[in-house]
């Protein structure tokens, strides 16, 4: 069950195939929560400078290097989470890119409904989590 925090939140879709962008926007919009969807990775970039979105849901399945360069221009800006749809890969794959930046990576044919909730899970962990650490506990951490 989702939060109204959770309706509110920004969720950027950037898919090579336009189809599946569409139809992830589309489960997203009919669960309640607000998509930016983007064309490609240069407009993918200027509508997370603008919208400043608060999940990325990112194809990677065979434009790996547009893929690579969103994650790293949004990692160089924020510590925004990924959640990555792509294809059947090894697991060596998919743990490269969980330690480039990616919280999750789901494999496709993805259930619609499972993604869905999946970000509402990555959203609700992002908003627990604490922003900062207090000045005078900076050292101890």
């Amino acid at each position: 069950m989702k939060s109204d925090a959770d309706a509110m939140r920004r969720i950027l879709v950037l898919g090579e195939d336009h189809a599946q962008a569409e139809g992830i926007s589309a489960a997203l919009a009919a669960s309640g929560r607000a998509s930016i969807l983007a064309n490609d990775t240069a407009d993918a970039i200027s509508r997370f400078e603008e919208r400043r979105p608060e999940l990325v849901i990112l194809h990677v399945d065979t434009d790996v290097s547009s893929a690579l360069e969103m994650m790293l221009y949004a990692r160089a800006h924020t510590e925004v989470p990924f959640v990555l749809v792509g294809g059947e890969v090894s697991t060596v794959v998919r743990v490269q890119w969980l330690e480039l930046g990616a919280i999750d990576y789901v494999t496709r044919p993805v259930s619609m409904l499972e993604l869905v909730a999946r970000a509402g899970a990555h959203l609700r962990v992002r908003a627990a989590a604490p922003t900062t650490c207090l000045p005078e506990y900076a050292d101890a951490v």
